[in-house]
């Protein structure tokens, strides 16, 4: 393969590195409504009569509500608590309740951040779980970052090292035909000049 065409590879890898990097950052900012619905629990209870089940909510924006409904709530009572944090808790709770049959609230987000959803239920409880709110689908993607930045650096650096490669190949050529033209015998002038 010619350094000329490895080198169109490697822009080619730049120009996705670029697109991915422009990816994490932008599309995580991009907020629209989202929800999901999950019957709980999750995990079977298994040898235990409690269970503590996590759901993960997406950074939402400051004074934007997350709509919570919890249904079908049976035998006993579940206690409800959203605290702020992705999946680890950084701060007091922000709502807490116990929910003996149904339960429908909007709970107004303080700051910009994720959230974490605990349903803590006992004597093999079961429940239907519904959030929603505003929050980008691409959330996930903002992870992703160093290594799209490390696609753009093997593109740039792909690229530039086989741009060095074709200049080279070029300037040896020119040269190589620079010495022909030169070592080429002289050509007889016509007799009528």
């Amino acid at each position: 393969m010619r350094a000329a065409t490895k080198m169109r590879l490697f822009g080619a890898v730049l120009v996705v590195g670029v697109v991915f990097f422009a990816s994490t950052e932008l599309l995580p900012l991009v907020k629209v409504p989202q929800g999901f619905t999950s019957a709980g629990p999750p995990t079977p209870y298994g040898s235990v009569p409690y269970a503590i089940s996590g759901y993960r909510i997406p950074p939402v924006d400051a004074g934007v509500y997350i709509n919570i409904t919890v249904a079908g709530v049976s035998p006993s009572p579940v206690l409800v608590v959203l605290e702020p944090g992705n999946g680890v808790s950084t701060g007091p709770p922000v709502y807490s309740a116990t929910v003996a049959r149904a339960l429908g609230v909007g709970v107004k987000s303080p700051s910009d951040q994720a959230y974490t959803l605990v349903i803590s239920s006992v004597n093999r409880t079961t429940y239907v779980l519904r959030v929603d709110s505003y929050w980008s689908p691409f959330f996930d993607l903002a992870g992703y970052t160093a290594e799209a930045v490390l696609v753009v650096l093997v593109g740039l650096g792909g690229f530039y090292y086989y741009r060095a490669i074709r200049q080279r190949e070029e300037l040896e050529a020119a040269v190589m035909a620079e010495r022909r033209g030169a070592s080429a015998p002289p050509q007889p002038q016509s007799a009528g000049h």
